[in-house]
């Protein structure tokens, strides 16, 4: 038996129940889906927004990709800048020493301006558990007509406006399915300003197909929802048709940060005599990456569809 097998047997012994989505492929034949994911974001109907609540955990070691995903996230209607509208999670703490968390500090800032004190937390610690209590905890807070959006700081939920209206009067809640983004050259690119899609333009099909991974993630759910983690609910609802959304693991700064996920979880798993599953995840991913760039097999052997024009 494999360390990764075992550690799935345990945590499925051991865990409160989930309802589970089948992994999702994507449909490279619709051009909708590029076209979506090559502009600006599209801005949320009203309906949508006047109910629309926001949290992340996210890395405040990594400024570059925080400015975009926060910039993302206010262009889809979030009003960050409303006290109790948001709940960012950063991790590490602020360290104004360093010129990275002096960044950081100042795109939070700019963000969500007065209600910053309200709205953004520093925490010391960090792990899949903790970043789904708080998510949990912000629901209960929240009124009963709420709808909650709940990306990683690598996550930007895209999908055309219409489609998720659609999907959301019909089913209630709206899934997603990972689209990873990746530069021309397959080179883990240092993030600038310049707009993401033109920065890492191919879109395939990898967290699902190359590393095993669970590549839907629900991007609207309401109030009553809790979260058993970041990708599955408790509650068993009508599963709706995934949308896609952009997916930005393949930057400089993933990298290093792939690499403190999997340590941590592997130090987790020492500390607690046992095998920690998610750290195979993490190695399982940067087994892909060579020389900071995607291997030669992995660019073999991923599906890629339309990819945004430069």
């Amino acid at each position: 038996m494999t360390p990764a097998l075992r550690w799935l047997l345990v945590a499925a012994a051991q865990a409160r129940p989930v309802f589970e989505v089948p992994k999702h492929r994507i449909d490279w034949s619709s051009d909708n889906d590029a076209q979506s994911q090559c502009r600006e974001p599209e801005r949320l109907p009203k309906a949508i927004r006047q109910h629309l609540y926001f949290y992340a955990m996210v890395s405040s070691e990594d400024p570059e990709l925080l400015r975009h995903f926060l910039d993302f996230y206010a262009g889809r209607g979030i009003r960050l800048a409303e006290k109790g509208r948001a709940l960012l999670l950063l991790h590490p703490p602020l360290n104004m020493n360093r010129t990275t968390h002096r960044l950081t500090k100042n795109i939070v800032d700019g963000a969500f301006g007065s209600a910053i004190h309200k709205n953004v937390r520093e925490v010391a610690d960090f792990s899949s558990e903790i970043k789904r209590d708080c998510a949990n905890e912000f629901l209960k807070k929240l009124p009963k007509d709420a709808l909650l959006m709940f990306p990683d700081l690598d996550e930007f939920f895209d999908a055309p406006s219409k489609d998720v209206e659609r999907i959301l009067k019909k089913y209630g809640a709206v899934l997603g399915h990972m689209v990873d983004r990746v530069s021309d050259d397959w080179a883990l690119r240092k993030t600038t300003k310049t707009p993401l899609w033109l920065q890492y333009p191919r879109r395939c099909a990898a967290t699902a197909e190359r590393f095993h991974g669970a590549n839907t993630k629900w991007m609207l759910v309401p109030q009553s929802i809790r979260f058993a983690t970041a990708h599955h609910i408790q509650s068993e609802i009508r599963v709706p048709p995934s949308l896609p959304f952009s997916h930005y693991r393949f930057t400089e700064r993933s990298l290093t940060l792939l690499k403190k996920k999997r340590d941590l979880y592997r130090q987790r798993g020492i500390s607690r005599n046992r095998t920690e599953g998610r750290a195979h995840i993490y190695d399982v991913v940067l087994s892909h990456i060579a020389e900071g760039a995607l291997s030669t097999t992995f660019r073999r052997k991923v599906r890629c569809g339309t990819t945004c024009n430069t």
